[in-house]
């Protein structure tokens, strides 16, 4: 069989992708600072916008600071859930804020990051509401609806004593808790990380706290399906409050972006509560709804059997067109794609892999695999120490065997942001395995193969995830792309100070909070940032 022309291929599934994938809906933006008047934002309350930041309660020293409440959020509502494909959300936000007291020990009541209808009720006066609801509904988890992570500096009486970040569900009584670490005397600024993974139902939040001027990143986390709390389109963004004390509640800086699967061949299914009765027109009109459903479903399912068709073709091509290469030529061809496209490895000649590895002596040599020797080098291209595969000539499998590991951590976080992580298990188990400890097992291996080095955990960050003594790491549902130069700070420097969990038992917590001790206020949170250091190939 003849080969086919190169932009054939693309076409092809360009084409075929084109009648089956549902399409992504999402939401991104990032404020580095915030204007007066910028439309983005709403201001409810005592909010307002100056000097390039937003106060979220009064700021006058003339006036009086007690009993203020203020929101700000984003002008448009977020698409949380697709209520015809039953799709959830995945979304991260990064904020910067500050809750100062002016050197004064006793203050209040703290701010929240929260998601809620679009209809929010009005703001009210009270502390303990944090600017989300009249204040004697504070545990009304009936008519509340709201999900929200509380960093809160007033204990009142449902809440723990002391300063503490508390993630919400229509209660301001917290699901989960972790006592926070913050300078409110001294106003210091605090970094945040919400995280929502919709594939584990997992919102987790990581936040800066200050112990004898060292910084910590402290962390929590509770599994809940947000689908199961909140309408399928959501305000969200900011409030904050004060009562009988106060504090200047500041926020410096915002990002967010979210993604949503939403299947746009779906009709929207009407609820037969809200649906309204059929009027006359309605009645004359089924013949032709009929008649409109046949030719749909007739073109509808053409082009899945055109585009049946045209899978099976390809799969063809490409099995005859390995047997005819015997599978050499095209490995090759995708490795240099790879390499030209700066998604896989990067390239490097022979001759700086020998001036980094010393020609490649046995005092550099680190280990020996199945098909080749290890050697330690250093490349002044990247400033960096990096680890170099030397497969020899007579194996005729290095490469591929290299390639297969590559795509098979693919394969399992392909798997893993597809919710069927299971999949990925030896079907020679035949089933005897306990599923929580398996998914846990592999998700930590998918973050200890991330492609940041930064961003993978220690060997005790991950003995205790493995024990259930700390929540599973949050990866993006997508593997990111390697890139290779540094970034400033290594997640290597940081130890575990503390840890809770708020489940002893066996299975998966439900809800964690755990600290981590840095010397920088960095919050380390899932990207595709780059790592310094990668398994260099060359044969010879």
């Amino acid at each position: 069989m003849g080969k086919l022309p190169v932009p054939f291929l693309p076409f092809v599934f360009s084409t075929l992708f084109t009648l089956i994938i549902p399409s992504a809906g999402g939401l991104s933006f990032n404020f580095t600072g915030f204007s007066p008047g910028d439309p983005n934002i709403t201001y409810k309350g005592d909010a307002s916008s100056s000097s390039g930041v937003i106060q979220l309660t009064k700021n006058q020293r003339d006036a009086d600071m007690n009993s203020s409440s203020g929101r700000a959020t984003y002008s448009k509502p977020m698409q949380l859930w697709d209520k015809a494909s039953g799709n959830l959300a995945d979304f991260t936000t990064n904020f910067t804020f500050s809750i100062d007291s002016q050197n004064a020990s006793t203050y209040g009541d703290g701010l929240a990051f929260f998601l809620g209808p679009e209809q929010l009720p009005s703001v009210v006066l009270g502390g303990e509401s944090l600017g989300l609801f009249r204040t004697n509904e504070s545990l009304n988890t009936t008519d509340n609806q709201f999900v929200a992570v509380e960093f809160d500096i007033f204990p009142n009486d449902f809440d723990p004593p002391g300063e503490h970040v508390g993630i919400d569900i229509n209660s301001m009584k917290s699901v989960n808790n972790i006592t926070w670490e913050c300078d409110i005397e001294g106003g210091k600024t605090t970094a945040a990380s919400i995280s929502y993974n919709s594939s584990t139902n997992n919102l987790s939040v990581s936040f800066t706290g200050y112990i004898n001027n060292t910084t910590e990143t402290q962390f929590l986390s509770h599994i809940v399906s947000l689908r199961d709390i909140l309408p399928e389109r959501v305000s969200f963004g900011f409030s904050a409050s004060t009562g009988s004390s106060y504090a200047i509640h500041t926020l410096r800086s915002w990002d967010f972006s979210s993604s949503l699967e939403i299947d746009g061949n779906a009709t929207n299914l009407l609820d037969p509560a809200t649906a309204s009765p059929p009027n006359n027109g309605t009645r004359r009109n089924r013949k032709k709804n009929r008649t409109g459903l046949a030719v749909g479903l007739g073109v509808g399912g053409g082009a899945i059997v055109v585009g049946a068709a045209m899978v099976g073709f390809v799969f063809m091509f490409m099995c005859r067109h390995e047997e005819d290469e015997e599978g050499g030529h095209v490995l090759e061809e995708y490795m240099d794609d790879e390499f030209e496209r700066g998604t896989g490895p990067k390239k490097f000649s022979y001759q700086e892999l020998a001036r980094a590895t010393k020609n490649f002596k046995d005092e550099e040599k680190l280990g020996e695999g199945g098909f080749g020797g290890v050697y330690k080098g250093f490349l002044k291209e990247i400033d960096s120490f990096v680890a170099v595969k030397r497969v020899s000539r007579g194996s005729k499998q290095g490469i591929k065997e290299y390639a297969a590991e590559v795509s098979m951590v693919h394969w399992v976080w392909e798997l893993y942001g597809e919710g069927k992580l299971i999949e990925a298990v030896d079907p020679r188990l035949c089933g005897e395995f306990n599923k929580t400890q398996m998914e846990r097992l592999m998700i930590v291996g998918l973050s200890c193969a991330h492609p940041d080095e930064h961003l993978r955990p220690s060997m005790r960050q991950s003995l205790h995830v493995l024990n259930f003594d700390a929540p599973l790491p949050i990866l993006p549902s997508k593997m990111p792309v390697p890139s290779y130069f540094a970034p400033p700070i290594s997640a290597s420097s940081l130890s575990i100070m503390s840890y809770g969990s708020a489940d002893s038992r066996g299975g998966m917590n439900d809800s964690s909070s755990y600290v981590y001790n840095t010397n920088s206020s960095h919050i380390t949170t899932s990207s595709s940032a780059s790592s310094a250091s990668a398994m260099l190939v060359h044969t010879g």
